[in-house]
């Protein structure tokens, strides 16, 4: 489903998108691995018991099998693919990794604030922080209520 489409829906609704869309990926990925074990055990049928299959069928079951597993691996990929952004989370990794911080270490050498402007307002302190001081005032007066 795209993802402007799960945009458009409802928050059960894309639950259960979602959660079709991932039981697809594991029904395909159950295949692929049965279907290597299929050509793994024939592979080793072939070596061990040479005469267990009829002659000429070995190599049609065989190739079968590893293009039903090629086939499924490549599908589960694709589904996994459309419900995720693999692109933009490798991006994300390299700029939040040693080297994507010394790069901007580096571009960010001789820039500083403009001669001639005054110096901005620090930013406002972040939710979480003021929450916290919030809540060490209320406990505060709850503590000197008790005592």
């Amino acid at each position: 489903m795209p993802l402007l489409a799960l945009t458009l829906l409802t928050a059960e609704q894309r639950v259960h998108a979602i959660a079709a869309a991932v039981g697809i990926e594991r029904a395909l990925r159950a295949v692929c691995y049965a279907a290597t074990a299929v050509a793994g055990g024939l592979t080793w049928a072939a070596e061990r018991a040479p005469d267990l299959l009829p002659a000429g069928t070995l190599p049609i079951v065989f190739w079968t099998a590893a293009a039903a597993a090629l086939l499924a691996a490549l599908g589960a990929r694709a589904r996994t693919e459309h419900r995720t952004d693999p692109k933009r989370e490798r991006r994300l990794r390299f700029w939040r990794g040693p080297l994507g911080r010394s790069l901007f270490r580096v571009a960010g050498i001789g820039i500083g604030p403009r001669p001639g402007r005054a110096p901005t307002e620090a930013a406002p302190p972040s939710p979480d922080l003021t929450v916290g001081v919030v809540g060490e005032r209320f406990f505060q007066g709850r503590a000197e209520q008790v005592t």
